[in-house]
């Protein structure tokens, strides 16, 4: 059988794309509605051959049922330099696209001190919290 009749071409996927786009948004928004608490991963790195930079935001939780949901919610160019503010503002407006509540987020990142200054402030508040005791958490990568 040939390429043709199997694969849609490149025009049919590019007509339809905003559409599936658009649907997914709406599904993953539906299904991090029913969520109370999160783990929102941020890494940034940049492309060692355009020397192009990007960050990509993931956001974990745990349905009622306990089934684990992951989700990328954005890969993004980054025009800015990473610097803590700056990385917190776009995670923070990853986040608002998603409609995300913003409490009950454990932020999960690397090592680099960008990193792991741009979520200090909200480790510091949510410690301050009588009800809920969470403790910013770093992964550490293993080369």
């Amino acid at each position: 059988m040939p390429v043709e009749q199997v694969l849609p071409g490149s025009t049919t996927i590019s007509r339809h794309l905003e559409s599936v786009v658009a649907h997914q948004t709406s599904e993953v928004r539906e299904s991090l509605k029913t969520a109370v608490n999160f783990g929102v991963t941020a890494d940034s790195w940049t492309n060692e051959h355009t020397t192009v930079q990007y960050m990509t935001v993931t956001i974990h939780h745990v349905d009622s049922a306990w089934n684990m949901h992951s989700y990328i919610l954005a890969t993004r160019e980054d025009q800015y330099r990473h610097t803590a503010e700056n990385i917190r503002n776009m995670v923070a407006e990853v986040l608002a696209e998603y409609e995300v509540n913003q409490s009950g987020i454990v932020y999960v990142t690397d090592n680099a001190a960008n990193m792991k200054a741009a979520f200090l402030e909200n480790c510091a508040k949510s410690k301050k919290r009588k009800d809920i005791d969470i403790r910013c958490s770093v992964r550490t990568k293993f080369v």
